[in-house]
């Protein structure tokens, strides 16, 4: 059977927020257009969770578990891909849930043209508690949170979609490969960019990545992402996924350059000073520059 749409959950061990994700999911107010549900767990143990039978018992909605034993988000990605039925795939994490128009803005965002590839929306958080102070907007895109304003437009290089909320049709897999399994997040490891190097790709071929305000999505902020712990390591993971990114394109050195640049007009000395500090913005986000460069000079120095 084939399919107008799937989307595909990756997740490991299916934690309990899924269930309100697939439940979203199944009150997807589109008309004329069947999709399916592919649940993607890169677990260890191929029992298929309690959550996942529920709706699989649920004959209104298309839903599939497939279990992998591989890990790495990337590699679920790709295992998702290749068992789709349909032309346009949709991803969603396990930790986020879709409003009711979401895959409706979605469908309409790639019948604008044949030359979109790439469609998604807003993203906003989820929070399970009020976030601290210090904790602005600035810092958003590393909680996966992401806002190009309230009106469709195709996006411009730098500016990309997030990967908790994001659609490809199945022909940019197919043209330009598929996700790096060197990128996306591996166990404790919060390198990610995956998604990030295809819509560059996609650009910078000519094609579309099309933002549709009106396809949001809600994701979870935990306490734990709270933490200014958090942000270092998703700083440390954002410059292991900017080595292998600069690797791929023999741009390693010449973007080295341009960082250790950047790090002389903050004046090294000054930022060292500065991290002694046990408060304070500046403190926070030296702190997390250094995090970022510790973690770019270390994979280029241990490639795999």
């Amino acid at each position: 059977m084939r399919f107008d749409i799937s989307v595909v959950i990756c997740s490991y061990k299916c934690p309990a927020f899924i269930d309100n994700t697939i439940k979203s999911l199944s009150e997807q107010e589109i008309a004329n257009i069947f999709f399916e549900i592919l649940i993607v767990d890169y677990n260890e143990t191929l029992e298929i969770p309690f959550l996942i039978k529920k709706w699989i018992q649920n004959q209104s909605i298309n839903i599939r578990y497939i279990p992998e034993s591989k890990k790495g988000v990337s590699n679920a990605r790709n295992t998702g891909i290749r068992e789709s039925k349909s032309d346009i795939i949709v991803f969603i994490d396990d930790d986020a849930t879709a409003d009711p128009l979401w895959l409706d803005s979605i469908s309409r965002s790639f019948s604008t043209s044949d030359n979109v590839l790439v469609a998604g929306g807003k993203v906003v958080p989820l929070w399970s508690q009020s976030p601290p102070e210090w904790l602005g907007e600035s810092l958003y895109r590393m909680l996966s949170v992401i806002d190009w304003g309230d009106k469709p437009r195709s996006l411009k290089w730098p500016e990309r979609l997030i990967g908790t909320n994001i659609a490809f049709r199945k022909e940019v897999f197919e043209q330009f490969g598929m996700f790096d399994e060197r990128l996306g997040r591996f166990g404790n490891n919060l390198i990610g960019s995956e998604e990030v190097e295809l819509q560059k790709i996609v650009m910078d071929k000519g094609y579309l990545v099309y933002y549709c305000p009106d396809a949001v999505v809600h994701h979870l902020v935990p306490p734990e992402r709270m933490e200014k712990e958090y942000f270092f390591r998703r700083a440390y993971g954002s410059g292991q996924s900017d080595a292998i990114l600069a690797q791929k394109n023999n741009s390693g050195f010449r973007f080295l350059g341009r960082k250790v640049g950047a790090i002389s007009k903050l004046h090294l000395n000054h930022m060292i000073r500065k991290c002694t500090r046990k408060d304070g913005k500046r403190h926070f986000t030296f702190s997390k520059n250094i995090c970022y460069y510790r973690g770019f000079l270390e994979r280029l120095r241990n490639p795999e």
